[in-house]
């Protein structure tokens, strides 16, 4: 098999200097401090070339996640012959199985759609842009519970269906364009969402319900699928959209709450308007206009 993606703006003396800066970060946050320049060599040239085949005949790491948030590739065509390439590769050696169970995955299925919700996420080394466009290759430009992965994987042509759960891709993205819109230090990795609001929109209404209860949380009602930190990131998100300072802005920016795309956060609110929320939603939104800053730390008994 052969692989080969555009390399001509890894030219560009900019770009090599932002991405000498972003694989400082990368050493600081995944490496251990006693590893050697000869250790970190095929991790670095993978970051700089995107050469998947070295990397894997060098047997340096074959984590599919790394090899697709870390490659280099400026285009959408050169993501998704990564996935095209990996998955060739991955299923033409058994052995390979061993990959996704070290992470206690129980079959492929599990592995492609922990790294397909990544892809929601906060990507730090790839244009914001050009991750909206994976994102909406990947799952459509509405939520569909029903969609299979884009195209055919492997000599066997697999193509799983997409099972990243509808609440957690959902929390997910309501995080980011949050960030997007209302953080005060408004990071690169936040533009992406810029693109999704739409997105957002169409899976709202797959939003646990849970997520909007005013009380306290008790362990045993924490799952896989809901967690206390989706709590906080909704009434957070309700918060800023009414205009209120929490108290994190409160601590972090003299209570101001910035408005760094009037136009996106006006779209947001008509489409909010127009679903068909659930009461819980409009009781959390009384539950923060009255608690004010301290919405996010209160709870009712």
């Amino acid at each position: 098999m052969t692989f080969s993606i555009s390399l001509d703006h890894t030219k560009n003396e900019i770009w090599q200097q932002l991405r000498e800066q972003q694989w400082e970060k990368i050493c600081r946050q995944s490496f251990p401090t006693s590893a050697t320049e000869d250790e970190l060599k095929p991790y670095r040239d993978y970051f700089f070339t995107g050469d998947i085949c070295a990397a894997i005949e060098n047997g340096a790491y074959t984590d599919f996640g790394t090899m697709l948030f870390w490659s280099p590739a400026n285009n959408l065509d050169d993501l998704k012959n990564i996935f095209i390439y990996y998955w060739k590769w991955f299923f033409s050696d058994d052995d390979n199985i061993k990959i996704y169970q070290g992470y206690k995955f129980e079959g492929p299925d599990e592995y492609l759609n922990s790294v397909l919700l990544q892809i929601a996420g906060w990507n730090y080394y790839q244009p914001p842009k050009l991750m909206a466009e994976l994102f909406f290759w990947v799952f459509g430009e509405q939520y569909n519970e029903s969609r299979l992965f884009p195209i055919p994987l492997g000599e066997n042509k697999w193509q799983p269906k997409i099972e990243v759960k509808s609440h957690v891709l959902a929390i997910f993205i309501l995080r980011g364009v949050r960030g997007y819109l209302f953080s005060y230090d408004k990071e690169t990795i936040f533009q992406k969402y810029q693109f999704l609001v739409g997105y957002l929109l169409s899976v709202f209404q797959f939003i646990e319900p849970r997520v909007y209860f005013l009380g306290r949380m008790k362990d045993n009602e924490v799952d896989v699928l809901l967690n206390h930190t989706d709590q906080k990131i909704m009434r957070w998100f309700v918060a800023n959209l009414e205009g209120i300072s929490t108290k994190r802005e409160v601590r972090n920016n003299n209570g101001e709450i910035p408005h760094n795309d009037i136009e996106t956060e006006e779209i947001l609110r008509k489409g909010l308007s127009k679903l068909d929320l659930p009461e819980g939603y409009h009781q959390l939104v009384d539950f923060v206009r009255e608690h004010d800053e301290e919405c996010l730390s209160h709870f009712d008994a």
